[in-house]
């Protein structure tokens, strides 16, 4: 009885030992668990981006040079489109089509809903009639005082900064050319202004440093 006891505490050893590794070679899941529920290096790009081209939109908003519809707006929609499209490895000018299309979709949304236009083609071609009047009076040498046009160029401007920051930075991995579009574009808006808009500019470092960090 001894004997058979002793054996089958053997055998029942030897299987554990099979079944359940040396402490040494237990797999820690530490790092994947870790890795869960740290941010991904993208969206920190992103966000970073996000922050670079806000910063940007904010200044001239803050500016008031013309009443426009919110340019955050914008530049967050040119940076999601040009993040977006940089990840699709499909011929480039396909790419561009498509963002021009989502560019001018953007613009029309935009407009069409600040200056509380009807929707669909009846707005599109009030838009259009108020643009076409502007550059009728500059090629002729007239005077318009409708200010539309500058504020559809500011929102063009914003929504062209997003989509490089997004393009370049997930595209290329290159923030820098993103970070001195950005950086030329803020100091040329607040050199025409009061010292106190400067803030922004902090704000924009604050963002760029992180981003090259």
């Amino acid at each position: 009885m001894t004997t058979g006891a002793a054996s089958a505490g053997r055998w029942l050893g030897r299987r554990l030992s099979k079944a359940v590794p040396p402490l040494g070679q237990v797999p820690i899941a530490s790092g994947s668990v870790l890795r869960a529920f740290m941010p991904n290096l993208q969206w920190v790009t992103f966000l970073l981006m996000l922050g670079v081209v806000i910063s940007v939109a904010w200044s001239v908003q803050a500016a008031n040079w013309t009443a426009t519809p919110p340019l955050h707006l914008s530049a967050i929609a040119g940076l999601a489109v040009g993040a977006g499209l940089a990840k699709a490895r499909i011929n480039v000018w396909v790419l561009q089509s498509v963002a021009f299309t989502l560019w001018l979709l953007t613009v029309i949304w935009l407009f069409i809903a600040f200056l509380h236009m009807p929707g669909g083609f009846e707005g599109i071609r009030n838009l259009g009639e108020r643009f076409g009047m502007w550059v009728y009076a500059a090629r002729t040498g007239g005077i318009s005082t409708d200010s539309v046009p500058f504020a559809v160029t500011l929102v063009i401007l914003t929504w062209l900064l997003g989509y490089a920051a997004g393009w370049f930075a997930f595209r290329r991995g290159n923030v820098w050319a993103p970070l001195v579009l950005a950086g030329l574009g803020l100091v040329t808006n607040l050199s025409y202004l009061p010292n106190d808009f400067w803030a922004y500019f902090y704000l924009y470092l604050l963002f760029a440093m992180l981003a090259l960090a």
